[in-house]
């Protein structure tokens, strides 16, 4: 009797299981983290097999940038955890053995601290979805094993595909702005892991933009890293000198940072989507200084120092009509815009390892 009272509660438990959802948490520290993880998100929330859970941190809730915790719950999500940055989750849930898939693993960013916390990241964690396969190379070179590792492109190319056009006249109407073609969107992030004054780079930079006044520009605050503060008053300086001329905005959100991308002439600065998204609309890319070296990149990228005449120079190549034209039909080394759905599938069903080892190459 007793052994069959014990085969009895062992199937029940093996059928509750096969019940219950995995649960799968999402963290965003940044408005950039949120609008690429959002149709992975929604994919998620909408599975039968799958819960989600989302912690939020940091920026989300700095008033200074936009408080962008709001566009979140907005968006129809909710938020279960209120924490500090992706590392100190990710140990966290190292030492209470619970699995952590890594995103964009295997990328370099020589110019920011954060490719020190990314490579630190991929150590810890048992599940790798990378962006493109020179990154899943360097995943195995840190030692995942070559099964956890999946090749699934960039996350935020998937507004591509799936989010709704924006028309230009409803942009204007959200921004309070009568935005008019042509324009240029810029975003400079302090460098942190190079000798590049941030204030100096990003003066540079506005005075070299100044110098094609037949652009309007759309100006998006710095991110929180060491030195961001300080730019946001210049942003607000040079947006108050031609207040017809320049927007000068904390936080765009997604799905108008991308409706925007649509019309630009071009984007200028180091923010990593105008490598990994601006591609895919077929428009040039400016990448101004460090912050990006390393980052794989499209033929429709021109890399400059942080100096007006360098900056200048590759802004009047990236707005001639010949770079202009050829940047259309340019292959984005970054994916075609399927990524969260090939991520999904594999979260239905992957078979974590109790143990993460370290795997040798040959």
């Amino acid at each position: 009797m007793a052994g069959g009272k014990g085969r009895k509660l062992a199937k029940q438990r093996s059928f509750r299981r096969t019940l219950m959802k995995r649960k799968v948490a999402i963290f965003t520290g940044t408005r950039a983290e949120y609008g690429l993880l959002y149709w992975l998100m929604k994919d998620i929330q909408a599975s039968q097999t799958l819960e989600l859970q989302i912690i939020a941190a940091a920026m989300h809730f700095s008033p200074e940038f936009g408080e962008t915790w709001r566009q979140i719950e907005k968006d129809g999500f909710h938020i279960d955890a209120k924490v500090f940055e992706a590392l100190s989750v990710v140990q966290a849930s190292l030492i209470m053995r619970i699995p952590v898939a890594h995103l964009h693993g295997g990328e370099i960013t020589e110019g920011a601290y954060d490719d020190s916390i990314r490579h630190a990241i991929t150590q810890m964690a048992s599940l790798h979805f990378v962006a493109a396969e020179p990154y899943r190379k360097r995943v195995l070179q840190l030692g995942a094993d070559p099964e956890s590792v999946f090749n699934v492109g960039a996350i935020g190319l998937d507004h591509l595909r799936r989010s709704p056009p924006i028309k230009l006249t409803e942009l204007s109407t959200d921004f309070g702005f009568e935005l008019k073609q042509p324009y240029i969107i810029a975003t400079y992030h302090p460098v942190t892991a190079f000798d590049e004054d941030p204030v100096v780079s990003l003066q540079a930079m506005l005075e070299a933009i100044s110098r094609i006044p037949d652009y309007q520009i759309v100006l998006t605050y710095p991110n929180a890293d060491n030195g961001g503060r300080d730019l946001i008053p210049l942003l607000q300086q040079y947006a108050k000198s031609a207040p017809k001329r320049v927007l000068v905005i904390p936080s765009l959100g997604s799905r108008h940072y991308l409706g925007a991308l649509a019309y630009a002439a071009a984007v200028i600065g180091n923010s990593s989507s105008g490598i990994i998204e601006a591609p895919s609309f077929g428009i040039p890319t400016v990448n101004v200084g460090k912050r990006q070296k390393g980052r794989l990149a499209a033929s429709s990228v021109i890399h400059c120092s942080p100096t007006e005449k360098d900056i200048l120079d590759a802004l009047t190549l990236a707005l001639s009509t010949g770079f202009s034209l050829s940047c259309r039909n340019v292959q984005n080394p970054y994916g075609a815009g399927n990524a969260a759905k090939s991520i999904v599938e594999i979260l239905k069903s992957y078979k974590f390892p109790l143990l993460r080892r370290f795997n040798d190459l040959p």
